[in-house]
C-alpha cells in the first residue's frame, strides 16, 4: 500500500485497484484529498493490516477494479467501513452472476447504502493527462451525490446525477458490447455514414434494454450512455473499438473483454432479446462469437435499414 498526502485538504480516499483507473483517480484526487491505494491483484486478493486500518478511516472507497473483483474486495473490506463511507465504481461489465456493478454493490451495502455508480467519458490517459472527463453518478443518495460532487469539485472530472445507479450500470455494460460494431466497420472502410447509423440505431436498441434491465426510460441519452458510446467507438486507444477492427482485418479468435462476455452471459442465462426487436445487438453477438460471420451479419443488417 502507498499513500500521497495534500496536508490541504483531510478527505480520507482509499483506492481499491491501481491499474489505469486508479492512477487516473489518483491524478485527479492527489491535491484534494489523503489518498490510500490497496494494489489488490488476481493473484493477491487480501487486504495488508495496514489497507484493513486504512478502510476503517476512509471517507470514500474508489472501486478501480473490474466487475468481477467487486465482491470480492468488498467482502474483505466491508467489516472495517465506517458507516456512512461512500463507495464508488467505475466498473462496466457483469459477473459471473450477470450481476452489475449496480447489483452487487446493492447486495452488499443495501438500497439506501452510500454507494453510486462512476459512468460516462473517463478515459483514463485523459484524465492522467490533465483533460476533461465526465462522469455520470448513478446514486439513490442525496447525500452520496454531495459528497461525491464535494470530492471531484474543481476537478477535470465534472459530474452530472442520476438517481438510477442500476441505468447507469447497465448502459456502461451495453455500450461495450456494441462498440465492436464500430471498430469493424471502419477496419472494412465502410464509410462515415455507416458510423453515424451505427450510432443512432445502437443508441435506440440501448436505451430500450436499459429501460428493460432497470425501468429507466431514455437513461442512455445522457453521459453513462451515448457520450461513453460516442468516445469508446471513435478512440483508437478503445479496446473494444479495436476488437470490431481485429475482426474486420481478418482476426477469427473469439473476442475477450467485458463486452463479449456479456453476450456469453446473456446467452447463457436466455436473457438475450429476440433479433427482430434488437438486431444490431444480434450482429453484435455474432462479432463476439462467430467472427467469421460478422462481415456478413453487418451487411445484411445494413440491406435491412429503412
Amino acid at each position: 500500500m502507498t499513500t500521497r498526502t495534500s496536508q490541504s485538504c483531510r478527505t480520507s480516499v482509499l483506492i481499491v485497484g491501481f491499474g489505469q483507473m486508479g492512477h487516473a483517480m489518483q491524478a485527479l484526487l492527489v491535491n484534494r484529498a489523503r489518498l490510500s491505494i490497496w494494489r489488490i491483484t488476481p493473484e493477491n486478493q487480501q487486504p495488508s493490516p495496514a489497507v484493513r486500518k486504512t478502510a476503517k478511516q476512509a471517507e470514500f472507497i474508489l472501486l478501480c477494479v473490474p466487475t468481477m473483483a467487486i465482491a470480492i474486495a468488498l467482502t474483505h473490506l466491508q467489516a472495517h467501513l465506517t458507516k456512512h463511507a461512500v463507495v464508488l465504481s467505475v466498473a462496466k461489465g457483469l459477473d459471473e452472476a450477470g450481476r452489475t456493478a449496480a447489483d452487487i454493490l446493492q447486495s452488499q451495502l443495501g438500497v439506501r447504502g452510500c454507494w453510486g455508480i462512476l459512468g460516462g467519458p473517463m478515459i483514463a490517459t485523459e484524465l492522467r493527462a490533465g483533460r476533461s472527463g465526465f462522469a455520470e453518478l448513478g446514486s439513490r443518495s442525496v447525500m452520496t451525490q454531495r459528497l461525491v460532487g464535494r470530492l471531484f469539485l474543481s476537478t477535470q472530472l465534472h459530474i452530472t446525477l442520476s438517481h438510477n445507479p442500476r441505468a447507469v450500470s447497465w448502459c456502461g455494460v451495453l455500450k461495450n458490447v456494441y462498440v465492436p460494431l464500430f471498430g469493424l466497420a471502419d477496419g472494412l472502410g465502410w464509410g462515415d455514414n455507416l458510423r453515424g447509423q451505427l450510432a443512432g440505431a445502437a443508441l435506440a436498441e440501448i436505451n430500450l434494454l436499459v429501460q428493460r434491465f432497470s425501468g429507466a426510460r431514455h437513461a442512455a441519452d445522457g453521459p453513462a450512455g451515448l457520450a461513453d458510446l460516442i468516445t469508446t467507438a471513435t478512440s483508437h486507444s478503445s479496446h473494444h473499438r479495436a476488437l470490431g477492427w481485429r475482426v474486420a482485418h481478418g482476426d477469427r479468435h473469439i473476442p475477450q473483454g467485458e463486452g463479449p462476455h456479456t453476450v456469453r452471459v446473456l446467452q447463457r442465462d436466455e436473457s438475450m432479446p429476440s433479433a427482430r426487436t434488437f438486431p444490431l445487438l444480434h450482429v453484435a453477438a455474432a462479432l463476439m462469437r462467430r467472427p467469421a460471420t460478422a462481415r456478413a451479419k453487418l451487411s445484411a443488417w445494413i440491406d435491412t435499414t429503412a
